[in-house]
């Protein structure tokens, strides 16, 4: 079976951790066909090599001691930075660490293909780092938080030479193949296709509503449920303010928020603003399990998506995805690769980005009425298994395959 390194700036540091698992998910969807192994950034207390849900994981060292190595965990590379800009001082230091570990990694293993998640810093450390021909064909995926970068000059430079370089570069929505033609409009259709991250339908599934949930959470149903990091794109204080409306009409509608990130202090304080302190929670990241009894005890999910000051947006958030899993109907931005499962009056209701009137008018409506809201939940969950994760590794398993053919006869052999 021939090996394939994954590479990536997100990953759980444990089993059951909160942080993003979709491209541990991915790479234990491709063991049946694959050797995979994860190379990650490492974090105090972190194992040089371990194993997670049974995939290989290499986390790689990038400062003089452990205790140092705070960049990447919790939550993302770009939002750490901007809330601590102390910690560009560890930029160079990881880029160097991928670079070894990749050297390392490449040389005592024959791999095959490598993939990379997101253009910086993994893309370009691949990119830019290695010689194409004497390297395994290189896939890189953007999940679209890494293009709010393209707005600098010597980004946009620096992303043409990577694109050019790549064998392949996977997009989760539509719209940020528009965005890369942009950036490169010689790049093909072929070499830029739309592959959504997955979602385990069994895993997130209605059955594991607790019917108690949401009164040991301080709420009463319906319950309206947001799900990740507090940062701009997210677009919770739009959500709040939207709120703040439904909390004058009759229907006793309560908010769940999970997740933290550098706006959850404003974010409390704009609701105790509001008055919204006694319909509004805040629970802080769950672990993976609780998350799963989260959604399928709540009654509404909301994605308020929208595009920060900086440019920075979301990609397919697979938090929609888990949700309409556990069978509910959802409302978010028209924006990104969210109407890739918001589909309006089938899986729920899509609004304008940052338009509070038109999210509490969708939010009322649900709240409203629960046959609606059982039917358009039910149709969420039939409709996101196209994203399952078997398709989805499917998917990337002939990308790999496509990529690994044309470099073979390019003169490149494992």
């Amino acid at each position: 079976m021939r090996h394939l390194l994954l590479t990536t700036s997100t990953l759980p540091r444990w089993e059951n951790d909160p942080e993003p698992r979709f491209v541990l998910d991915l790479a234990r969807h491709l063991t049946d066909r694959w050797q995979p192994t994860l190379l990650a950034p490492g974090f105090p207390g972190a194992a040089a090599e371990e194993r997670l849900d049974g995939v290989r994981v290499v986390r790689y060292a990038y400062a003089p001691t452990p205790a140092w190595e705070t960049l990447c965990y919790p939550g993302a590379i770009l939002s750490r930075l901007q809330a601590n800009p102390w910690l560009g001082l560890l930029v160079p230091g990881l880029l160097l660490g991928l670079r070894r570990a990749v050297r390392r990694e490449l040389r005592g293993r024959p791999y095959a293909c490598v993939h990379a998640h997101w253009l910086l810093p993994q893309g370009a450390v691949h990119a830019l780092g290695f010689r194409r021909r004497t390297t395994p064909p290189l896939v890189i995926t953007t999940h679209g938080g890494d293009l709010s970068l393209d707005r600098l000059a010597a980004v946009r430079a620096l992303y043409r030479i990577i694109l050019r370089r790549a064998a392949a570069v996977t997009v989760v929505a539509p719209s940020l193949r528009q965005r890369l033609h942009a950036l490169e409009p010689r790049l093909s259709e072929e070499k830029v296709p739309v592959i959504p991250m997955g979602v385990d339908p069994e895993h997130f599934h209605p059955q594991r509503r607790r019917d108690d949930w949401a009164a040991t959470q301080g709420l009463r149903h319906p319950v309206v449920l947001f799900v990740g990091r507090l940062v701009a794109k997210k677009g919770v204080d739009i959500l709040l303010t939207a709120f703040s409306r439904l909390a004058l009409t009759p229907t006793g509608v309560t908010l769940a928020i999970v997740g933290e990130g550098p706006q959850a202090e404003i974010l409390r304080l704009q609701a105790e603003t509001l008055g919204l302190a006694a319909r509004v929670r805040f629970l802080g990241a769950l672990p993976h399990d609780a998350l799963c009894t989260a959604y399928a005890s709540c009654d509404i999910f909301c994605a308020p998506s929208v595009i920060a000051g900086d440019g920075d947006m979301d990609g397919a958030p697979t938090v929609l995805c888990e949700a309409a899993a556990c069978g509910l109907p959802l409302v978010g931005s028209a924006l990104a690769g969210i109407p890739l499962v918001v589909i309006p009056g089938h899986t729920g209701y899509l609004v304008p980005p940052g338009d509070p009137a038109a999210l509490a008018a969708a939010l009322a409506t649900l709240a409203a009425d629960a046959a609606l809201r059982r039917r358009l939940g039910q149709q969420a969950r039939a409709h996101v298994r196209q994203f399952a994760w078997p398709a989805a590794a499917d998917r990337f398993n002939a990308l790999y395959e496509q990529v690994i053919a044309v470099t073979r006869g390019a003169g490149y052999c494992a």
